[in-house]
């Protein structure tokens, strides 16, 4: 995220058009527009969508001034830093990444950017973080030596539960058979996607490390579980989904992602990924790097209620009124 502070100084003849053409303007959603003059001063604020937002790129913040002036120069100063403070208020209130009631609107904006956030071939973003052992894993360790299966998800988000662990054709049931081909299995511990009474949002890092402990020994995960940081740095890069996954090759480019995992996908992937690294093929060549957006709907139901129960009546119910899950 960043915030930016432009100037823009003009002839007064053009205010209200530049006014008008700002607040028209739907790119400029983000922008707090200050207008200065000798006479007087007015603040335009808009773009009040923030809460469908998890993390906007940035905010931009226009300082519009008739002529330069001392007058105008001191209006600036001072109007800088409280607009500025302003902004980053509505922005911390909004962006909020661990929640203690599910919505879907945050998550739809996701679905919808994922399509063309880091696309096929872009280099996956490096991270550093601990895993559940304590030990600092980093996707860099495993540039020119392997490709890795890069999954998201958390103990109350039950697509994520049984397609890494719990499901005859998990994850967790792929690794062994991949590993000695030059396959790394990750799987990224977020923000708790259906918080509820017995499984609550992560207030410390510690809290959060405890509960990736619990999921691992209770659905008995077998991937290398790590860790992301308490507001989510890994999981702001990859794009905010509850269960998406990448396959990243060895040189370190996505050449697989899906908004939701699917295993059997994903063997299929690994396959032709592995036979085309032997042939020496450019995976970026190939027919089977692909880019999903389905929804994986395993059907198993008493599965995943017993993922949700285990959260808490309310993530249930939280459920239930945000997308009429059949629970």
């Amino acid at each position: 995220m960043q915030v930016k502070i432009e100037c823009v100084f003009f002839e007064n003849k053009w205010r209200k058009e530049y006014q008008e053409r700002c607040c028209d303007d739907s790119k400029n959603q983000f922008n707090s527009i200050i207008f200065v003059s000798d006479r007087r001063t007015t603040s335009v604020s808009f773009g009040t969508d923030f809460q469908v937002l998890d993390m906007p790129d940035f905010i931009t913040i226009t300082i519009v001034t008739i002529r330069p002036s001392k007058l105008a120069t001191y209006l600036v100063q001072r109007l800088i830093m409280s607009n500025l403070l302003h902004a980053l208020v509505l922005l911390l209130r909004s962006t909020k990444y661990n929640y203690d009631t599910f919505r879907i609107a945050p998550h739809n904006y996701w679905y919808k950017r994922f399509q063309s956030f880091l696309p096929l071939g872009s280099k996956a973003p490096n991270f550093s973080c601990l895993d559940t052992d304590g030990k600092r894993v980093s996707l860099s360790e495993y540039h020119r030596k392997s490709f890795v299966v890069l999954e998201f998800g958390c103990m109350t988000c039950a697509p994520a539960v049984t397609q890494a662990a719990t499901y005859p054709n998990s994850l967790s049931k792929l690794a062994p058979k991949y590993q000695p081909q030059g396959v790394e299995f990750l799987m990224v511990y977020t923000r708790e996607t259906h918080p509820g009474e017995n499984v609550c949002r992560h207030n410390s890092f510690s809290e959060k490390m405890e509960h990736a402990k619990t999921f691992r020994k209770e659905d008995q995960v077998k991937l290398r579980l790590i860790v992301d940081s308490l507001d989510g740095k890994i999981h702001r890069k990859y794009g905010m989904l509850p269960n998406m996954v990448y396959i990243i090759s060895k040189e370190g480019r996505i050449v697989y992602k899906a908004s939701w995992t699917d295993s059997a996908d994903i063997a299929e992937a690994l396959d032709n990924l592995i036979l085309w690294d032997r042939e020496g093929f450019t995976p970026m060549d190939s027919v089977a790097v692909v880019q999903k957006y389905h929804f994986i709907y395993d059907r198993n139901l008493e599965e995943h209620k017993r993922i949700y129960e285990r959260a808490g009546r309310k993530a249930v119910k939280d459920l239930r009124r945000e997308i009429e899950y059949p629970i």
